[in-house]
């Protein structure tokens, strides 16, 4: 073979490998994305009997405004059976891990903008935002699932409160920067993402917590 035939074999063969490459790439990309964006069954499950919101969140099922503004994604992308799943979830939720309700939307806002589907860089998913292996250890089996995931994030903010004396600031540092962190430093970590979470999540925990005041004024 001539050392012309040869130089153009050897770009075929670097062509095809490199074909090769994208395609797998291509592939599992889209696969990711199908991971990413689950379908709305997967997320809210279809036993809507079960979806019994407690009196005192049945408001936000219509709209209260301080919540539209913190979370619009939650009445723009969703049915009102997905948000009564929701709101159902953290009705059980609050219930079972003495939580307040106000706590737990005032961090589902600030963890994904009320997004179940959402998926992090790091690898966090649902409406708070569980870690994998966070949600392992918690025993949440599908952290996609809108009622597993709420559950799950309720339990693991109960254990931090009581491992924190019930400091709900020091929980809410830990729910984002780890037990460990907040425990090293005695306080609030020095981290600005740290400290800008729960900033924020104890701003719109506040203006929450004024639709309770309204309601039982």
């Amino acid at each position: 073979m001539s050392p012309r035939l040869k130089k153009r074999s050897k770009r075929r063969v670097t062509l095809g490998v490199v074909a090769i490459f994208v395609g797998a790439f291509v592939l599992h990309r889209n696969r990711v994305n199908e991971q990413s964006e689950p379908t709305h069954a997967y997320l809210f499950g279809n036993d809507s009997s079960a979806n019994l919101v407690s009196e005192e969140l049945t408001p936000y099922l219509h709209g209260v405004a301080s919540f539209q503004e913190l979370c619009p994604h939650f009445y723009e992308a969703y049915h009102p059976t997905h948000r009564r799943a929701v709101l159902a979830a953290v009705s059980e939720a609050s219930a079972r891990f003495a939580v307040e309700d106000e706590l737990l939307l005032a961090m589902m806002a600030a963890e994904s903008n009320c997004k179940a589907h959402l998926r992090s860089r790091r690898g966090a998913v649902g409406l708070m935002q569980l870690m994998p292996s966070t949600a392992k250890w918690l025993g949440v089996e599908n952290p996609f699932s809108v009622r597993e995931n709420i559950l799950g994030a309720a339990k693991y903010l109960a254990y931090l409160r009581n491992k924190f004396g019930g400091n709900i600031t020091l929980a809410v540092a830990a729910y984002n920067s780890g037990p460990v962190a907040v425990k090293r430093h005695g306080a609030l970590p020095p981290y600005p993402e740290t400290r800008n979470y729960v900033k924020k999540v104890l701003s719109y925990y506040e203006r929450l917590q004024g639709n309770v005041a309204t309601k039982s004024a």
